[in-house]
C-alpha cells in the first residue's frame, strides 16, 4: 500500500507449476515481461530455500547448505545464467531439501 496507496494497479497471482520444468517457467517470465511497459506490476514472493522440517527459532544460525545455495543463486543471476536446467543437479547437491524442481524454478524466474 505504500507504493500504490490508491491500489489502482492490476494484480495477478501466479504460482510455480510443479509439473512443469524450468524452461517453461523461464519462458513464462519472458512472455509476461512486456506487461511492465503497460504499467502492470508482477510481484513474486517466497524464499530461495525452505525446509519446514528443519526450521529453527528466530535468530538461529543459518544452515550452511542454505548459505551455499544463496551464494550459488546470487552468482548465477549476476552472471546472467537464468536457465538452470543443466545446473539443477549441482543445486540439488547443495539443497538437502531438493525433492523436486520447484525449489529451483521458483528461485530462477
Amino acid at each position: 500500500m505504500f507504493m500504490y496507496p490508491e491500489a489502482d494497479i492490476p494484480v495477478c497471482q501466479l504460482s510455480v507449476q510443479t509439473d512443469r520444468d524450468g524452461t517453461y517457467h523461464y519462458n513464462l517470465g519472458k512472455a509476461l515481461a512486456p506487461l511492465r511497459e503497460e504499467g502492470i506490476l508482477i510481484m513474486g514472493s517466497g524464499a530461495t530455500t525452505h525446509n519446514l522440517g528443519t526450521m529453527q527459532p528466530s535468530g538461529s544460525p543459518v544452515p550452511s547448505w542454505a548459505l551455499q545455495f544463496d551464494t550459488w543463486l546470487k552468482n548465477a543471476l549476476l552472471e546472467g545464467r537464468y536457465v538452470f536446467s543443466l545446473e539443477k543437479s549441482y543445486a540439488c547437491n547443495i539443497l538437502d531439501t531438493c525433492k523436486s524442481g520447484h525449489h529451483i524454478y521458483s528461485s530462477c524466474n
